[in-house]
C-alpha cells in the first residue's frame, strides 16, 4: 500500500511505502493547541518507510519528549517525534491525499479527553458548508 499525502500549501510532501503501524487519537493538551482542535489524529509509521520531500520544514521541541515539525509557509502540522521512539515517525491523517481509510485503533491521554467529545456522534451533519 503506497500513502501520500501534502501539506495545504503542497511544499512538503509524503510519501509512504507501508501501511501504519498504528492510527491514534492524541487528546494531550499539546496536540489540541497544535492542531487547533479537540484532539490530535496521527499514523503511527517505521521510519524508513517514510519519506518527507521539500525544504520548508521547520522544528520545534514541544516537550522534551516530542520534536513537531510544520511547513513554515502554511503552518500544517507535518510530523511528529517521540524522543526514544526514533524508529518511528507520526503522521497527522489530515496530510494524506485522498483522504484514506485508515481508522483509530487507541485513544492517548485520555483522561486530558474534552468531556463532551462522545457527543459529538448525535449531532447534525451537513454534506458541505450549510447556509445560514
Amino acid at each position: 500500500m503506497k500513502i501520500l499525502g501534502k501539506c495545504l500549501c503542497g511544499s512538503i510532501t509524503i510519501n509512504c511505502t507501508n501501511e501504519p503501524v498504528k492510527t491514534v487519537n492524541c487528546h494531550c493538551t499539546m496536540c489540541r493547541k497544535v492542531s487547533g482542535a479537540a484532539y490530535s489524529t496521527f499514523a503511527m509509521f517505521l521510519k524508513n518507510h517514510v519519506r518527507v520531500m521539500g525544504n520548508s520544514e521547520t522544528h520545534f521541541s514541544s516537550s522534551t519528549l516530542a520534536t513537531r515539525s510544520f511547513c513554515s509557509k502554511c503552518g500544517s502540522n507535518t510530523q511528529f517525534n517521540y524522543a526514544g521512539k526514533h524508529e518511528y515517525v507520526y503522521l497527522p491523517v489530515g496530510l494524506f491525499d485522498p483522504a484514506v481509510a485508515i481508522h483509530p485503533q487507541e485513544n492517548w491521554y485520555a483522561s486530558t479527553k474534552l468531556h463532551w467529545i462522545s457527543d459529538c456522534n448525535n449531532l447534525p451533519e451537513y454534506e458541505e458548508l450549510p447556509n445560514g
